[in-house]
């Protein structure tokens, strides 16, 4: 049975080899993540009922229902002020099903999940609540219906959840914008939070990135400071500083060999960059965080 004996409110599709969770949906009730969340599923937090505030990558941002929330692997999450929340959880391994990998097949990468530049939450799913609590009902169906779950079944489930709650969240993201965006525009922008996710920690400069998008670092520049508010130097940095904060926080590493991991030759320098873009070192940042 998928029914977890330990939990009887989990139900779940283990794989058949490791017999590790692939995927799992279990009710969110109560006070819930008050403690910080690294989960290494990916992660659907669909909140129905209540409201509070999220922190993310030691980013604040409230929420309210209806709405849902997505973190990556191993993101640092965690709930405060929480008020009457009811919802489901829903998580997927990147065994089950690797976004990355499969880009096309959904477009939720850099979208939904892996969004260093967004708030990873969905609001005002309005009409569509009806289609994902379907999507949902079908999915706890075959997993506590069946001794033996289809999984390829499962997986069609996911992959038309995923796609309807990216379209929703493309949608917000252009509404947000003060000016319209051509789609040739919008594709250039998605592909540059794409590359910068795979290679900012080797390249850090807005040339590299102009050149692999075959546009001129003047115009990559100027798309950038109007999409994003920001220059592409500093989106490229904002970026390693989350990974180097969500390695000071999740792992016992020294200081040089984050820097090394992230690029850096020389740790001073990244010491140096790392206290400019968030007024404390990285020991003071680390200490901070496990008083």
């Amino acid at each position: 049975m998928s029914i977890l004996k330990n939990d009887p409110n989990v139900i779940a599709l283990k794989s058949p080899i490791s017999q590790e969770l692939d995927l799992y949906i279990k009710p969110l009730t109560g006070v819930c993540f008050t403690m910080v969340e690294r989960s290494r599923y990916y992660s659907i937090i669909w909140v129905q009922t209540g409201q509070g505030k999220v922190i993310y990558d030691f980013n604040e941002h409230v929420f309210r229902a209806p709405c849902m929330l997505f973190f990556s692997p191993f993101q640092p999450f965690q709930f405060v002020d929480g008020q009457d929340i009811s919802g489901i959880n829903l998580h997927f391994s990147a065994d089950f099903y690797c976004i990355e990998k499969h880009r096309e097949e959904v477009s939720c990468s850099g979208v939904l999940f892996n969004n260093a530049y967004d708030v990873p939450l969905i609001n005002d799913i309005g009409d569509m609540e009806a289609e994902f609590a379907n999507i949902i009902s079908q999915m706890k169906e075959e997993l506590s219906g069946n001794a033996n779950p289809d999984a390829e079944l499962l997986l069609s489930y996911l992959k038309i959840f995923l796609i309807k709650a990216t379209r929703i969240k493309k949608t917000q993201l252009q509404i947000t914008e003060n000016q319209p965006i051509t789609e040739s525009k919008n594709s250039t922008l998605r592909q540059l939070k794409q590359l910068i996710e795979e290679n900012f920690r080797t390249e850090k400069n807005p040339s590299d990135y102009a050149e692999k998008l075959h546009i001129s670092t003047k115009a990559l520049g100027k798309l950038t400071k109007a999409h994003f508010h920001k220059t592409l130097t500093a989106l490229i940095r904002e970026r390693v500083i989350i990974e180097a904060k969500r390695e000071l926080f999740l792992t016992n590493k020294l200081i040089k060999e984050i820097a090394y991991d992230l690029g850096f030759e020389d740790p001073y320098y990244f010491s140096r960059l790392f206290k400019k873009q968030t007024n404390l070192s990285p020991e003071q940042f680390r200490e901070q965080y496990f008083r």
